[in-house]
């Protein structure tokens, strides 16, 4: 993997350093000079994905110093957005919520009886005689 990381022609570098993420993900380390060709290669590059396969699989005390940093920056950002996001998703629920509110007016009671609803028969009320039925009155 190495020599094939040290190559001029493109797409074998490219194949390497999938071959890299691969060996982070079984082996849960890799070599200095193969960290060393990652950090060349940096995160915009052919090696992103072989950066993060080792950010993930790779344990914390095993990585350079340098990789380190990187998780570290990553995850406190990580943080941070997810905070601010669900701060964000807070403030529109209760905007939402507030709109509702004062849209319907003064609140009604969802239901409402019928009053020409006559009693009928039926097998679930025990006396022969059903209550009246209650109906849901639609947009309230």
């Amino acid at each position: 993997m190495e020599r094939a990381l040290r190559s001029s022609d493109p797409r074998i570098r490219q194949y390497a350093f999938v071959a890299v993420g691969d060996a982070a993900r079984l082996f849960g380390g890799l070599t200095p000079a193969i960290y060393e060709a990652l950090r060349a290669e940096g995160l915009d590059g052919v090696a992103e994905n072989a950066i993060r396969d080792a950010l993930t699989f790779v344990p914390f005390r095993d990585m350079p110093r340098w990789l380190k940093r990187i998780k570290v920056t990553s995850s406190v950002r990580r943080f941070f957005i997810r905070r601010w996001l669900y701060a964000i998703e807070d403030v529109e629920s209760g905007f939402a919520a507030l709109k509702n509110l004062f849209a319907r007016g003064t609140p009604k009671s969802r239901r409402t009886r019928r009053a020409d609803a006559e009693p009928r028969e039926g097998p679930h009320t025990g006396n022969g005689v059903r209550a009246p039925r209650i109906t849901r009155r639609r947009g309230a």
